[in-house]
């Protein structure tokens, strides 16, 4: 081997050796995503994706909480979508999601584990 083709194996060792370990935190963190495609955007998930900063910035909680943000899911007539992702918990999607709401589901789902149900997208597609 070149000394070339070595830095480049070693280089790409150490990057999957970092990939790794941040896959291994991420999935330690409550991730919250809010999907904010043009149509979310335009009913309403930008102050919804603000709230949720605030609040974990507030709350001194960015190293155990991430808001992530993601495009566009297809479900259109549910926006803002937001999907909660706990450590020890199924993913949640919730739908047609206001600021208050978005403040609810953080002091239920995301600080003590209470998914809401009646808000959930799984529960309002039984419903139809």
């Amino acid at each position: 081997m070149t000394p070339v083709t070595d830095k480049i194996k070693e280089f790409r060792q150490n990057s999957l050796k970092i990939y790794r370990q941040l896959e291994e935190d991420r999935k330690k963190k409550t991730r919250i995503t809010v999907h904010l495609g043009i149509c979310g955007a335009a009913v309403g998930a930008k102050e919804v994706l603000q709230i949720l900063k605030e609040i974990v910035e507030a709350r001194r909680l960015s190293e155990e909480i991430s808001v992530e943000v993601a495009g566009c899911i297809g479900l259109c007539s549910h926006e803002p979508i937001i999907r909660v992702a706990k450590p020890g918990m199924k993913d949640t999607v919730y739908c047609l999601v206001t600021p208050e709401m978005a403040e609810a589901i953080f002091n239920q789902h995301i600080l003590h584990g209470v998914v809401i149900q009646p808000w959930s997208l799984v529960s309002k597609m039984e419903r139809r």
